[in-house]
């Protein structure tokens, strides 16, 4: 599923290469970069924050974790921050604009993981918390709080990267899921069609993931590391800068209006 959606993904991207006047060669050249650093970074970012598994021989060094296989392994937010520094390096020795090159791509980025979060049903990863306890005790205190059976999710399967099988459970990979294509919705239709300066596509996607991704989060129940007791995750907080900056573009963008 994730091959997919970088392969609808990278379509999308070439045919709004067109109305931001780059070259198409420059989208795919660097998308192919994205992909690798993407991939990289994001596992890097996994193994910071939430560990890997040993390898066969119960080495636990950095390099053997980056390369151990099992458990699952990547944080999106990790891929993107990666995503972006090869942007913007690959932007700056091109003579391109940077954020041109961001409103072109970042709508496939969206679409793209609503397909991903399919493939993370598919494996039984990012699994979200039991249905008799949708959110964290410290959210939920002094509170009765239960999501309906009827629309939770067990995972059954023995090669189920979920570690609570049998148990219903919030699905947030289709909460997810769903939530991406809603952004893809937005800024390709809306904001991509009365798009009025270079980086407002892009801006409303970092305002808008980084507002869903910390409610996502507290839906979730995977290891993914976290500070402060792990009461917050590493995905909310490095959403809240990402938000910062959009809401930073838009500000200096209606001032300037």
């Amino acid at each position: 599923m994730i091959a997919l959606g970088l392969l609808v993904g990278l379509g999308l991207a070439l045919l709004n290469s067109k109305k931001e006047g780059i070259e198409p060669n420059d989208v795919l050249t660097l998308s192919l970069w994205i992909v690798g650093v993407g991939i990289v970074s994001s596992r890097v970012a996994f193994v910071l924050t939430a560990g890997a598994p040993r390898n066969a021989t119960g080495s636990s060094s950095f390099a053997d974790q980056l390369l151990a296989t099992g458990g699952g392994g990547f944080v999106f937010l990790g891929g993107l921050l990666g995503a972006l520094i090869t942007a913007l390096v690959y932007t700056r020795l091109r003579g391109i604009s940077f954020l041109k090159m961001t409103d072109t791509l970042v709508p496939s980025v969206a679409f793209a993981q609503a397909l991903g979060r399919v493939g993370c049903l598919l494996a039984g990863c990012c699994w979200g918390r039991p249905a008799d306890a949708p959110l964290p005790a410290w959210v939920l205190e002094g509170f009765d709080l239960e999501w309906p059976r009827a629309l939770s999710l067990t995972f059954t399967h023995p090669l189920s990267l979920c570690d609570s099988p049998g148990v219903p459970l919030v699905p947030i990979q289709l909460i997810q899921s769903a939530g991406c294509l809603l952004i893809f919705a937005v800024l390709w239709f809306v904001i991509r069609t009365r798009k009025t300066w270079d980086g407002q596509v892009f801006a409303w996607y970092l305002v808008l993931y980084s507002m869903l991704r910390p409610v996502w989060e507290l839906l979730r129940n995977d290891p993914r590391g976290g500070l402060l007791g792990e009461q917050i995750s590493t995905s909310q907080a490095i959403s809240l800068p990402l938000l910062v900056i959009g809401l930073w573009l838009m500000s200096r963008h209606s001032k300037a209006a």
